[in-house]
């Protein structure tokens, strides 16, 4: 088998959609990778030593690629999180002064101004007995 037949075939094999319907259904990344090691086996050898043959930097600048787009992923999801912390912070904020606006401070006073001042008198005449008890 000639190099370019079995570069095609690694294509076929490794296609991002059927690793992403793996991944979906739940199968470890080892186990995916692994399996495809196993049933690819002759075609990733026959790779190696063609790369090790003809451009043995190949390999190292595919790998360094691949931690860049990592990388880049990592920086688009940590983005994704700063967003939604912001989206919930501006719908509590919302919740926060839709409560406040609807908060009538008058009517307020109206229903509860007696409960209030009674509450009021206890707290200040406690707060007096307090200094005086210490006073003493």
């Amino acid at each position: 088998m000639n190099i370019k037949n079995a570069l095609i075939e690694l294509d076929n094999s490794w296609s991002r959609d059927i690793i992403l319907e793996k991944i979906k259904s739940g199968q470890p990344t080892d186990k995916i990778v692994n399996d495809f090691i196993k049933s690819n086996r002759n075609n990733i050898e026959l790779v190696s030593n063609y790369v090790e043959k003809n451009n043995s930097n190949l390999l190292e600048n595919i790998e360094k690629l691949s931690i860049c787009e990592i990388k880049l992923i990592e920086e688009i999801k940590s983005l994704q999180e700063n967003n939604i912390k912001i989206i919930k912070e501006e719908s509590s904020s919302k919740d926060i002064e839709n409560k406040f606006k609807d908060f009538n401070f008058a009517l307020f006073l109206q229903k509860w101004s007696n409960s209030f001042v009674i509450y009021l008198l206890i707290l200040i005449s406690l707060v007096s007995l307090t200094k005086q008890a210490w006073a003493l």
